[in-house]
């Protein structure tokens, strides 16, 4: 059976945790349960002193059983096929969520980073020192004489 949609998911995860999966457990229980009681009727018409009935109570032991087995075997395999089709199920679904999980971690860990650099440059700038400013300033080309001008402008520290 193929499910498609989120809410197909979980209510086949429900419907096998709280009615499929019981309802099979409580058959195998059932049928176990009959087995005392039938093996008594077994044994008490076996004991006739009739052969007919010793071969007919045979037969019909014998059949009783290959049917109940034949039952048993079925809903086991039934019962199999459902438990592996729930743990696929919430395999699934634990994938889903592990998804979700680490997506969010990722956009958690982007947002301290984000956050992380406009506190730091915040606080860096809060706490820079006055700091002298390099001032610049043009040597009047008087104070050079014969000097050539290496560059147009120098810089001073304004004091």
């Amino acid at each position: 059976k193929m499910i498609t949609g989120n809410d197909d998911i979980q209510s086949r995860i429900e419907s096998l945790a709280n009615t499929i999966i019981p309802s099979a457990l409580t058959e195998l229980q059932q049928n176990q349960q009959k087995i005392p009681g039938l093996v008594d009727y077994f044994n008490k018409a076996y004991r006739t002193e009739h052969q007919v009935t010793k071969t007919e109570v045979f037969e019909s032991a014998n059949q009783y059983t290959h049917d109940a087995l034949i039952t048993v075997g079925f809903t086991i395999q039934q019962l199999s096929r459902d438990l592996t089709e729930f743990i696929k199920l919430q395999s699934f679904e634990m994938e889903k969520m592990t998804t979700e999980v680490n997506s969010l971690s990722q956009r958690m860990k982007s947002s301290r980073i984000a956050y992380g650099e406009q506190t730091y440059k915040a606080i860096v700038i809060s706490q820079v020192p006055d700091v002298k400013v390099p001032h610049v300033q043009t040597i009047p080309d008087e104070k050079l004489g014969e000097h050539a001008r290496p560059y147009s402008q120098y810089l001073y520290e304004k004091i």
